[in-house]
Formats: C-alpha cells, structure tokens, sequence
C-alpha cells in the first residue's frame, strides 16, 4: 500500500513538471549606445523575454569571464551602471528570471569603453530646463513634438529623451544646427547641435564626399566645414562598336547623367584579341542625350568600349 502511494505521489509530481512552460531563454540582443556612454557610467538596454519576471544583469571587465558585479531582479529593460573606471572596456550579460523562479542562460554580451575622465580646474553649472518650461510646469522638461514631459535634470545631458530629441536642441554651448547637407547624400548627429555633438556624412551610390566624414561641435563651432557629394565616376554605357573597311571614326549617342561635367574612355576592347586599345572620344552633351564618336580606331575591326561619366 505505501509502495502504490509512492507511486501516485510520484507520477503526480511529474504530471505537474510536465505542465510548466519551457525553461526562459537569455534575451536576443544586449546593447550599449555610445550617446549612454560616460567616463564613469554608462547606460544597457536588453530585449524583452515573454517568460522574464525580472532580470539578473552582470558586469565584466574587457573580455574576462569573471563577474565583477551583479544587479538582481531589475524588473526595466535597461538599467545605469554607475561608478565605474574610466576608459576601461566593460561587458554586460542578461539573465532572465521567471515566474517560477527558473533561470536562463546568459545573453551575448553587449560591450563599450568608458569615456577618459575630463581633466579640468574649474566647474561649470549645469544646465537648468529653460523658461518657460511648457505644459508640463516647474521641475519639467516639455518635448516638442508629441509634449510629452521629461524631468528637467534630462535637458541637454547629452542623452535624447525626447522621441523627437528637442531635449537636446539649442543648449548651452550648441553650435549651428547642420540641417542640409546634399541631394546625394545623407547625414546624422548624435545630439544634434549640442556641446560635443557628432555627425557623419555619407554618400550615395556613385557619388564620394569631398571633405570630412565627421564633425563635432566644440565650443560653440564645429570642428570640420560640412562636405559636399559629388559624382567621381559612374559606368554610363557599355557600346559594342565596329569600324568599317575605310574607316577608323564610329559615331556613338548615350543619355547623359545629371552632375556629370565631362564623359571618356574608361577602357576599350579589341573582341578578336582581348585586348586593351587606345581609342579617342569625342562627345557634345545635347540633352537628354550626349553625342560623340570614337576615333583613332583600326578599320574593319570590333571592339567593346565602357564609357564614364566624371565631375
């Protein structure tokens, strides 16, 4: 009889093991942006697990495997780790925790590298939210866009709250807002115009930039004038040619390319030997076509010519 009891209470347990949920999994991604980076703090943010009731967070230095601290049941999908050294590469790993109590494995570490510390001898005041302070009153910062409120300590502090980032707009030390930069080209800032604000420039397809590929802003100016987009070289066509028996000119139309000064000879081709030839060109750009021959051909032969555009 206490065997048959053994039994149940056994098999019930199992019954009721089999029922729970999967084990939680760690979180897909941890990340680390450098706007959240400071010389002795910095800000993770991970994904959110379904399964996680909270969340354990380790810190590890560089790429060690040892934990030098652990932050437990963080209930947010991110969290400030303060009072750390300064330019020192940390690690962070997620652990999710569940309802019952279950642990994951650790997530992918997200890493960075503190800032170096501000060397300096004397203090400035921060910054306090400007007036008037908007809908949101006293001790508060209104966004822009969709005015909603932000404590008013976040104001220009280097990091945007604001969906839309007007925390981060026309502070102290800010220098000309950069709002153009080229019709083949994009560019983004980090904090906008604010102090020790960073942006990049990047161009599109065919086109190269002709000046810097970053600027900051330094006390009230940036450091480097903003680049422009310009087209260096592009492929326009492809043209199978042939010179008759008397004759060494064969004339040639293309649609001409926008921003394009001038067109040439990228390579030509004799087919029969696979060669390269030192043909000529010759063009007028009548639009939306540019007209022109090769010349300086030898008769009764083929050839395949890459044309280019160039600024």
């Amino acid at each position: 009889m206490i065997s048959f009891l053994a039994i149940v209470v056994i098999s019930a347990l199992c019954e009721a093991q089999t029922g729970l949920p999967p084990p939680p999994q760690p979180p897909s991604f941890t990340r680390i942006s450098w706007n959240d980076v400071r010389s002795t703090s910095f800000k993770v943010k991970w994904m959110a697990s379904p399964q996680a009731q909270s969340y354990n967070v380790f810190l590890l230095i560089n790429y060690e495997s040892s934990v030098i601290r652990m932050y437990s049941n963080i209930t947010e999908t991110s969290l400030w780790v303060n009072d750390v050294l300064p330019k020192t590469i940390y690690a962070v790993r997620v652990q999710c925790v569940d309802r019952y109590g279950r642990l994951s494995g650790l997530g992918l570490p997200g890493r960075t590298k503190t800032f170096a510390a501000k060397i300096t001898t004397t203090t400035t005041v921060a910054p306090t939210a400007p007036t008037p302070v908007g809908s949101c009153g006293a001790g508060y910062f209104t966004c822009e866009t969709d005015q909603s409120c932000i404590d008013a300590s976040w104001w220009c502090d280097k990091s945007k709250d604001c969906n839309d980032g007007t925390d981060e707009r026309n502070c102290p030390g800010a220098c000309p807002e950069i709002t153009e930069f080229s019709n083949f080209g994009n560019f983004s800032c980090s904090r906008f115009n604010s102090r020790m604000s960073a942006c990049f420039f990047d161009c599109n397809g065919d086109f190269v930039r002709d000046g810097p590929w970053y600027t900051m802003c330094v006390d009230d100016r940036w450091t480097r004038a903003v680049p422009v987009c310009r087209l260096h070289s592009v492929d326009v066509t492809l043209i199978n040619i042939v010179s008759r028996m008397s004759s060494s000119e064969v004339e040639i139309s293309f649609p001409a390319i926008s921003q394009a000064a001038s067109y040439d000879i990228y390579d030509a081709i004799t087919i029969s030997t696979n060669e390269p030839y030192a043909a000529s060109f010759s063009f007028v750009v009548e639009r939306p076509n540019v007209s022109g021959s090769i010349y300086n051909l030898q008769p009764n032969s083929s050839y395949m010519v890459r044309i280019v555009a160039v600024d």
